[in-house]
């Protein structure tokens, strides 16, 4: 009687840990895949503004063009990039955060 309820519980215990299991390996996929979309936008970022004293220099200006001038464009840009994506990110988590207090605080429209 009791060696069936600790094997019972036994079994329980392992199909919540596959379940689990199953749930923290999803979420990895899912952040890892987050992770390589914002690393290949970096990516894209970092090319585009290291081309940027070339074209500022086509325009004009007198950028000097040095190994040292374009990675420090690109470092910079994607410095940009990744303080505009988490700065991005807490907007949208503070709106998650505070939606249901819209619906509490919304204003209730008058009728004529």
């Amino acid at each position: 009687m009791v060696l069936e309820f600790l094997t019972q519980i036994f079994s329980q215990l392992q199909q919540a840990n596959s379940i689990l299991l199953f749930i923290v390996f999803f979420v990895f996929l899912i952040l890892a895949y987050k992770l390589f979309q914002t690393v290949i936008k970096a990516l894209i970022i970092g090319v585009i503004a290291a081309a940027f004293p070339f074209v500022a220099n086509m325009f004009g200006f007198n950028i000097p063009i040095t190994l040292s001038n374009v990675l420090w464009f690109a470092i910079f840009g994607v410095v940009l990039y990744f303080a505009y994506a988490f700065i991005s990110g807490g907007v949208k988590i503070i709106k998650i955060i505070f939606s249901p207090f819209k619906v509490l605080f919304r204003k209730k429209e008058k009728k004529k």
